[in-house]
């Protein structure tokens, strides 16, 4: 079998086989890494703060009564199940994320000042933790900062996550409408541009996004290439986490419609595969920014090195170590 590959590979072009090349160890270092268990640790950091952020998102919203109107947080929440059912089958979202969402806006959300808020962001920047943790081992890195920084650095990343989510809350708000409301707003129905927001919505979006994730994987390894190498991982991590959802939407309304056995748990467990999904994505992402830096390794950067399987799993431990805290053999 090794020699026929060697000969199917000889015989492609040089571009084909360094891209060939590029992605066969991309997958072969994402098994080594085991980054479907590490998405698995995101998966579940994701799911016991989600109520977490949610207050945070809520109350941040609140900011914006001034510039969106009093019902702000009303038109977030609707959007964000708009957007929710398009990823996820209509009794995924009525069970869970609705009947949250509705909870958090008939109790009312605590003020961005308060105490609640506080601790709901520290709570959230457990999420931000793993995933710096996660990315650090995607890109065969050693995590070289103390715990101490590296939980400073999830809750600096909270923080910037949400007041970036607060900038772009308008945009989510309002969707695809945005520019219709603009031409009304400033007198501008003599120019397209409802139109031509419409269209360009989605690839603006998709935009800002790889942008995002491509800043997540700039500023959260301890050594950072040029901030130009970190996006091809990036295009891929946000096109296949869209892909991702589509497919998931297609597999949900398959295996939990009906009648189906596991129908009862449709919801949480929907939400729980699309967000260990993604996570693979996002780190499959890592792992192809890795590769390209090993085959072509930028100037003044070290290249990332290969480690061993004993090392992988050693730097597992200490990883869930370091968010757990030492057990009662180390207290001894």
């Amino acid at each position: 079998m090794r020699a026929v590959w060697e000969r199917f590979r000889a015989r492609l072009p040089p571009r084909a086989r360094s891209g060939v090349d590029l992605a066969v160890a991309t997958v072969k270092d994402s098994g080594d890494d085991r980054i479907t268990g590490l998405a698995s640790e995101i998966a579940f950091w994701v799911l016991l703060s989600l109520p977490a952020v949610s207050i945070a998102m809520v109350s941040l919203a609140g900011l914006l009564d001034p510039v969106l109107g009093s019902d702000a947080r009303v038109q977030l929440i609707e959007r964000i199940e708009e957007i929710a059912a398009q990823v996820f089958r209509q009794q995924t979202v009525d069970d869970v994320i609705a009947a949250m969402l509705d909870r958090l806006l008939i109790e009312g959300s605590p003020s961005v000042f308060s105490i609640s808020f506080l601790i709901a962001v520290f709570t959230a920047s457990r999420i931000l933790r793993v995933l710096v943790l996660a990315v650090t081992i995607a890109y065969d890195l050693d995590e070289e900062r103390p715990t101490w920084m590296a939980r400073v650095l999830g809750l600096v990343f909270s923080v910037i996550g949400l007041v970036l989510g607060v900038v772009l809350v308008p945009l989510v708000v309002a969707g695809p409408q945005l520019g219709y409301i603009v031409e009304r707003r400033w007198g501008l129905e003599s120019l397209p541009l409802g139109e031509i927001w419409t269209l360009a919505y989605w690839p603006v979006a998709v935009v800002v996004l790889t942008l995002v994730v491509a800043s997540l994987f700039h500023w959260a390894t301890p050594r950072r290439t040029p901030f130009h190498r970190d996006l091809p991982g990036a295009l891929l991590a946000t096109c296949g986490g869209l892909a991702v959802s589509a497919v998931l939407r297609l597999y949900t309304d398959t295996a939990f419609g009906g009648d189906a056995v596991y129908a009862p748990l449709a919801a949480p467990l929907a939400i729980l595969v699309w967000v260990w999904a993604v996570a693979i994505v996002l780190l499959f992402g890592a792992e192809l920014n890795a590769e390209i830096e090993k085959a072509h390794p930028s100037n003044g950067w070290p290249p990332p090195r290969r480690r061993s399987p004993v090392e992988v799993g050693a730097s597992g431990l200490s990883r869930i170590r370091r968010i757990t805290g030492p057990d009662r053999r180390d207290a001894e």
